[in-house]
């Protein structure tokens, strides 16, 4: 059963060092707008969290085998009834949860970023094909002041 569970958490614990491998990737290349390498990463990252969901369905699996509640307090609880042979497993799946939770803030992150590249291109391209609205800036008394309806920069 340890041997098992050992074994499980170890393949875990390997996928999530290589989604945050590409998480830390993709944040690199998000910093240098690198949309080519942002591509590679990402099916990198589709394929990693797909082995991911696959060792959790083996997990949860496991866990039903054995009548252990699948959930984190479960598998501790289970674990803890190891004793003092359960203390190296424990450490491993402490670990393995934190890694999961940067994880999820990484990519949160990234997201997060995404978004607002995205939303500067959206609105580059709606000011270079004249379709932006009213601009909004500061003049010299520090009040917001509207620009003038805008005009295409370029024609096809």
């Amino acid at each position: 059963m340890k041997s098992e569970l050992r074994e499980l958490l170890a393949e875990l614990d390997e996928a999530v060092s290589q989604l945050r491998a590409s998480l830390a990737s993709e944040t690199d290349a998000l910093a240098r707008r690198d949309a080519d390498l942002l591509v590679r990463i990402t099916g990198a990252k589709t394929a990693t969290l797909a082995r991911i969901e696959q060792l959790e369905q083996r997990r949860r699996a496991w866990c039903g085998f054995h009548r252990i509640d699948a959930e984190p307090a479960g598998m501790l609880a289970a674990i803890d009834g190891l004793g003092l042979e359960g203390k190296p497993l424990r450490l491993q799946w402490e670990h393995l949860r934190s890694e999961l939770l940067h994880c999820r803030r990484m990519n949160h992150s990234n997201g997060l970023a995404l978004t607002a590249l995205q939303r500067r291109v959206r609105q580059s391209l709606q000011l270079l094909n004249g379709r932006g609205g009213p601009a909004e800036l500061y003049g010299r008394t520090g009040a917001a002041e509207t620009l003038a309806a805008p005009r295409a920069l370029a024609r096809a």
